[in-house]
């Protein structure tokens, strides 16, 4: 995270303490997996795109490595990133169940 952006946050919490919010550091959502699993998710809403890769001198290169990122996934792969997906939502409902931001 970038620092200014830490700093704008860290700034919002002292706002909200003002006004009475209890505000806690000390406590926040696993995101770890996040990334992996959007970008394999991303990816694989490509895995049905390869006939793109016929005109690559028309695409942009980005489009072609997203097209080859997908097709290189396997079908278990795609299967953990959705469980892993469905993990972060139902642990993101439970967190905003006790916190609200």
């Amino acid at each position: 995270i970038e620092e200014e952006t830490v700093e704008i946050c860290r700034h919002a919490c002292r706002w909200f303490a003002t006004t009475g919010a209890r505000v806690t550091d000390d406590v926040c959502m696993d995101l770890s997996k996040a990334r992996e699993v959007f970008h394999t998710l991303r990816a694989a809403k490509f895995k049905d795109s390869g006939w793109i890769l016929e005109h690559g001198d028309k695409v942009k290169p980005e489009l072609i490595w997203q097209i080859e990122q997908g097709l290189a996934l396997g079908e278990a792969e795609v299967a953990r990133a959705r469980q892993e997906h469905a993990a972060i939502v139902a642990s993101t409902e439970a967190f905003f169940e006790e916190f609200d931001l």
